[in-house]
């Protein structure tokens, strides 16, 4: 199958697109997504969708403003709207102690998710693709996080934060300040936020800044690009060409090819020795994260109803009754656990955690730098670090 077949099946299969949607796209200029926009341009033609496309440039490389143009024209040619932004990544790293990848990815979820609100889209597509997945398997893997399940194909954002106190500095040609997403919609309780592993960059551990959840209109985020390998995409970008009879334009990232970051040297040195004991290698990846993902999504139900009954849950503390918690199946347990962990979800910790409650060992355990753990009288104690306390 092409990349147009894989697409089209997997939008279809699993419901990722419907007719009415008004869909925003996450266009950088590079293969994958010019791959992803031609894709649904030309799905646009047998279903009823509206696109809109952004675009953003972090201010980082020479070549950035060149590449926003690029998608400026093309979308032109296409008949499409583009919205650009100017994101100021490196200052919003430097301000809040984050690298410089996260800055990126923290400011354009950001932007992606109030550029849809303002233009009324329900969903935000990304380029994300099967090769995407099988780096951040393995990344995650190497990092002993004990999932497979990857990158997921959507999830819904029902709860929007916005800055009350300005952002770091957020230039748009069309619209104004940013907002940052709450990413999960799984729990409709008054649990704290930051116990559901809805902040996994820290961001709203930051104390200078306040949120305010408001309700808003539903937004999903698709990823119908994911089952297709970089290969196919690439195969793709070389055989399409725009109505004009131009060939697809594209961009090339000179930073995807530097092994200074973890992503790189999975996808420059790890994935390629796979390919060459399996050139599917890829593909079995991103069916094993399928697979995981189902489990995960039922693993996930049955856990949080069975924590609920047996955890107590403040800012400062989480009280997990051990007599209850025991009588559950060890691998709900361990979803118990890693659901209730206030920081730094590693299965490594998990298990320690794991151990010291099996073998009522009572010595504190420090989970990290803000948070440690104990057991006391029959309950199981998180509690967050007295210089920290909220």
């Amino acid at each position: 199958m092409n990349a147009w077949d894989i697409f089209y099946a997997n939008a279809v299969k699993n419901s990722l697109v419907k007719n009415g949607d008004k869909i925003l796209l996450a266009v950088s200029g590079g293969k994958d997504s010019v791959c992803m926009l031609h894709l649904f341009w030309r799905l646009s033609k047998k279903m009823d969708l509206e696109l809109l496309v952004a675009n953003f440039d972090h201010g980082l490389r020479a070549e950035s403003a060149r590449e926003t143009l690029l998608v400026s024209k093309l979308c032109g040619k296409l008949g499409l709207r583009c919205i650009s932004r100017k994101i100021a990544a490196k200052e919003y790293s430097l301000k809040h102690s984050v690298s410089l990848e996260t800055a990126g990815r923290i400011l354009r979820y950001a932007n992606l998710e109030d550029i849809a609100h303002e233009f009324k889209c329900n969903k935000i597509a990304t380029a994300h693709n099967a090769n995407d997945n099988a780096e951040t398997v393995l990344m995650w893997l190497l990092r002993g996080s004990g999932s497979f399940a990857g990158i997921p194909q959507k999830r819904q954002i029902t709860n929007w934060v916005s800055l009350k106190t300005p952002a770091p500095p957020c230039h748009s040609c069309e619209s104004g300040n940013p907002r940052l997403p709450l990413s999960s919609n799984k729990f409709k309780d008054t649990m704290d936020s930051r116990f559901r592993g809805n902040d996994k960059l820290g961001f709203l551990e930051r104390p200078n800044y306040k949120l305010q959840i408001t309700n808003q209109r539903p937004i999903e985020i698709i990823r119908p690009l994911l089952p297709v390998n970089r290969k196919k995409i690439e195969e793709y970008i070389k055989r399409q060409k725009l109505p004009n009879g131009q060939r697809l334009p594209f961009c090339t990232d000179k930073s995807n090819f530097s092994r200074e970051y973890t992503r790189n040297r999975i996808r420059l040195g790890i994935i390629p020795q796979l390919e060459k004991i399996n050139p599917m290698a890829v593909e079995h990846i991103f069916s094993l994260s399928e697979i995981q993902a189902r489990e995960d999504a039922y693993l996930e139900e049955i856990s949080i109803t069975f924590a609920k009954k047996c955890a107590k849950i403040t800012k400062n503390r989480i009280l997990l009754d051990l007599t209850t918690f025991l009588r559950y199946n060890e691998a709900v347990r361990y979803r118990v656990l890693k659901y209730l962990f206030p920081d730094k979800k590693y299965a490594v910790r998990i298990n320690a955690v794991m151990d010291k409650i099996v073998s009522a060992e009572k010595s504190e355990y420090a989970l990290s730098s803000q948070w440690i753990f104990r057991i006391s009288k029959g309950k199981a104690v998180f509690e967050r670090q007295r210089k920290y306390k909220k």
